[in-house]
């Protein structure tokens, strides 16, 4: 279910993403890549920072966007480089359900079973 090419989106990007997925333990580095991949591909002007598309088709909250994005960031470099702003920091079970849960649902938008 891979095998995606969506206008100027590279195979090369759906394939990283799953391969952070299947990393086991999964990193906040490895969620937070496939989460900008999916905000990338899913937004129509191409761009990752578009996290507002996936928020308003209903994929996720605008409160767990930013709570994920600021608790990866905080953490996704080994150690916390700042402070988080949108507490309480979110679990890295939950971000990991989370982000698959996005990557799943991109997949199944674009290839349909």
């Amino acid at each position: 279910w891979l095998l995606v090419e969506t206008g100027s989106q590279s195979l090369h990007a759906h394939q990283s993403a799953a391969v952070s997925l299947r990393a086991k333990p999964v990193t906040w580095s490895d969620l937070f890549l496939v989460y900008e991949t999916v905000k990338g591909v899913m937004s129509p002007t191409g761009k990752r920072e578009d996290w507002r598309h996936v928020v308003n088709r209903g994929w996720i909250s605008e409160d767990d966007s930013n709570r994920f994005h600021d608790t990866a960031g905080h953490y996704r470099h080994g150690h916390p480089r700042r402070a988080i702003k949108y507490p309480p920091p979110m679990p890295p079970t939950d971000a990991s359900k989370l982000i698959t849960a996005l990557f799943v649902r991109m997949v199944d938008t674009l290839q349909p079973i």
